[in-house]
Formats: C-alpha cells, structure tokens, sequence
C-alpha cells in the first residue's frame, strides 16, 4: 500500500495520504508542494476584530483573546521552512517519529522530514526538556490554564469532527461505485437470462413442430424436450453464479473500504490527541506560569511521555532486529554508513549489526572447517580467496594420493605378475624393496579390494600412511 505527503496549501498542514485518495484529498484544496506561507504556530492579531489569534502547529486556530497581545508573544522564526521553531544557536527545533526534541542543522531539515521526523510547537525545547516554574500565584495559573484548556478541547472536537465528516465521505463516494455495481446487476445479467429463456422457447417450438411433422408424440420427443430445458436451466444457473460473483466481490470491496475508513479515523484520533497534548503543554510554556499544579502536570506528563518513548524505541528495536538480514550482503558497509552519517540518532542500531557480522562470519568459519575449501560464499564472508583449503583438508587429500598410488601398484602387480620399474619407484618412495615376497606380503597386508577409509586410529591406517 502506498501513500504520497501532501500539504494543505490554506494551513501548510502535512499528512501522509493513501494512494486511492490523491484526488479527493486534492479537491479538498491540498497539494504534493509546500504553500508559499502558512500560520502555523502563529500568533497574528486581527485589527478588525480586535483580537489575538493563536495558530497551533498545524496551522488550526485554537485560541483567540481581546486586544493586541502580539508585543509580548514569542513568534517563530522562519528559516526557510515557515513556523519553524529555532533554538539559540539559530539550530531548528523538531520532533523525532519516537517523540523527542531534538536540534537540527537547518542543512538536514529536508532529510530529516523525508525520515518521518516534525517541526516542533511553538514553546518547545531542545534536548530532554525540563519543566520550568513560575512565581506567580497558583490560583490564576489554574484559572488561566483551565479555561485554555477548554478552548482546545472545543477547537480539537471540531476539528475532529470535520476529519471524522471528511473520511465518511470518502467511504461514501468509494463505496458508491460498489453500490451502484450491486444495484445495477440484476439488469446488467437480464437480458442474457432473456436470451437464454427465448433460446429455450425457440427450440422448443422447432422441436414440437418438427414431432408434429413426423407424427412422433412419443418418449423419443419428451426426451429431447427434458434435454432443451435442462440446459437452458443449466445457463440460468452460470448465469445467477456470476451475478452473485460480481455483487460478491464488490461487498467485499465495500468491507475493505470501510475497515480502511476506520484505521484512517483511528490514527487521526491518535494523531490529534497526541497534538492535543503537546499543545497543552506550548500554552503552560508560553504563559509561562507554572505553579505547583502545573508542575505536577509537566511531571505526570514527562513520565506519560517517557513511557511512549521507550515503548517507540522498544518496537523500533524489534523491528530493525526483525529485518537485519536486508544488510547481510554487507553488514560493515552498513555500520560504516552508521557511523559516518552525521546522525546519532541511529547509532544503537552498530551493535546489533556487528553481532550479525559476527555471526554470518563464525557461521562461515564452521562451514570452511567442516567442508576443508572455501566456496563463494564462504569467500564473501571471510574475504579468502577461493578454493583455500584447510591443513587437515590438505592432509586428507595427501593421503587420498598416497593410499591411490599404492592401490595402483598392488593392483598392476596382481595384474602383471611380477614387479616393473614403475612398481619398484612406487615402492622406492616409501623405503620399500619391490620383490614380489615383500609385494605379496603387502597383498596380504592390505587388501585392494578394501582401501583405508580415514580411520582416526593409527591402528587401523595401512603401513605407508602411518
């Protein structure tokens, strides 16, 4: 299943679209560009109204408030990319895809978007983050911070109102083709029954006319008559079963349609709710009050936050643990890339990659010892060339010679009768006299019916290989 970015180019709101839904999300006023300007995390007042308009990170209003309090708002800073937040070294402040805040080189921003990663709310803060406190009075924080709260919880049930209206009419108009497939099917397969039941009628009368002619009104008519009939039943019945097929496989695509429609609902629920709370947290910060209750919101918070955390890195973990065997080709290349890309986000990923390393090497190290050469793919491994042998495949070699030569010529004097030239060099090399009492004592010895075959005994080896 794929799916393309798209921004909506009135708030510069970024969402990850199914592929079947390009062109409803389009009509919606989105595009696959930026737009040249948005509001999000903006603070704009409107001289007209005279109030002060809050725009959160995705370019929604979520709070508006009498007068102009723009003079004593913190605004953000574009730098390139606009309603980025930026830290004091003039870094940008984004959130990673397993939450946490992280400060950017404004070189990496795009790559880092392509990798899932966000801009950060206005009020956000580099590094761990820490909850601040303020020495204003904890009643007004609370009154402050409640009826903000208020006004969120209002602007995101209409937001997620809106989304939930948005996706039910997708379904509808994607299942609307469905419907109108399953609606119009009796009448798309009518006239085929029609043909079938005039075809059979037809026959039928031909067939009367023809008995009638003959003077036949016997079995023999009444046969073929059954015969008529029951194959036009026959096509009446195919017919019936793909009607059923096509209403079938559209019901099922209408299924489909709708479980898609509720994992879509499901993740921008998700995804608001998780909007909800860093915002929460952006107005405490902004306000910059932070009695006691709201300290121990930012604590409860943090904690919440870490445990989202650690569950992310927990199936982030598993998954690249589960999928390690796409750099087997190659796993130093992977750890080079690792560690020369400028990122230590991803550098808990070099150890398991080293084990695998280790591994696939060790795993070649036993199967060069067992099979005494290396092959290709052992050579891959260990960087060896191939075809090197091990010392004890070496010896098993020497040996598998030597018990053939001796064979040869125990065989050619059984064969001959008497020792040649070429049995007593044979002979010669093992300091041997080549007599035929020394070769039959050999024959006695060692029978060429029956070669060594690697005992590990010195027993069991025959004299020369002793």
């Amino acid at each position: 299943m794929a799916y393309t970015l798209m921004y909506d180019q009135k708030t510069g709101k970024r969402v990850s679209v199914n592929d079947k839904y390009v062109d409803d999300y389009i009509a919606k006023g989105y595009a696959t560009t930026k737009p040249k300007t948005t509001t999000r995390n903006e603070i704009i007042y409107d001289a007209d109204s005279n109030q002060t308009k809050y725009y959160d990170s995705e370019g929604v209003l979520y709070r508006t408030s009498r007068g102009d309090k723009t003079s004593n708002a913190t605004h953000s800073y574009d730098s390139g990319s606009s309603g980025t937040k930026t830290s004091s070294n003039g870094w940008v402040l984004m959130v990673s895809p397993d939450g946490r805040i992280v400060n950017t080189n404004p070189a990496n921003i795009e790559s880092k978007l392509a990798r899932g990663y966000t801009y950060a709310p206005e009020g956000a803060r580099g590094g761990s983050g820490g909850g601040g406190s303020s020495s204003r009075s904890s009643s007004s924080s609370s009154s402050r911070s409640s009826s903000s709260s208020s006004n969120l919880d209002d602007a995101y049930k209409e937001q997620m109102k809106a989304l939930r209206a948005q996706i039910q009419a997708g379904i509808a108009r994607a299942k609307g083709q469905y419907s109108n497939i399953i609606s119009q099917a009796p009448q798309t397969y009518q006239p085929l029954r029609n043909q079938v039941s005039l075809s059979k009628e037809q026959q039928l009368q031909a067939l009367r006319e023809s008995l009638a002619n003959q003077g036949n009104r016997g079995g023999t008519g009444r046969q073929a008559m059954l015969g008529i009939s029951t194959a036009a039943e026959n096509q009446l019945g195919d017919i019936n079963l793909q009607q059923q097929n096509v209403i079938d496989e559209a019901n099922r695509a209408i299924a489909d349609i709708e479980q898609q429609g509720q994992f879509q609902e499901s993740q921008l629920t998700a995804e608001l709710a998780a909007q909800k709370l860093r915002e929460l947290l952006a107005q405490e910060q902004r306000a910059g009050e932070m009695a006691e209750d709201t300290r121990r919101f930012d604590v409860d918070f943090e904690l919440r936050q870490q445990a989202e955390k650690d569950k992310a890195a927990d199936a982030l973990r598993k998954q690249f643990i589960d999928t390690i065997g796409q750099y087997a080709n190659d796993y130093q290349a992977r750890i080079n890339e690792l560690q020369n890309d400028g990122d230590p986000t991803n550098d808990w990923q070099i150890p398991y990659l080293k084990t695998a390393r280790q591994g696939k090497i060790d795993d070649a190290m036993a199967k060069w010892q067992e099979q005494g050469y290396v092959s290709e793919d052992i050579a891959a491994a260990l960087g060896k060339p191939v075809g090197t042998m091990t010392e004890a495949y070496k010896l098993k070699l020497q040996d598998a010679a030597r018990q053939a030569e001796v064979q040869y010529a125990l065989k050619l004097f059984e064969d001959l009768g008497r020792a040649t030239p070429e049995i007593a060099a044979i002979l010669a090399r093992y300091g041997l006299p080549s007599d035929a009492m020394t070769l039959n004592a050999l024959k006695t010895q060692y029978s060429i019916n029956k070669p060594y075959t690697g005992g590990s005994g010195v027993e069991e080896k025959p004299w020369y290989l002793q």
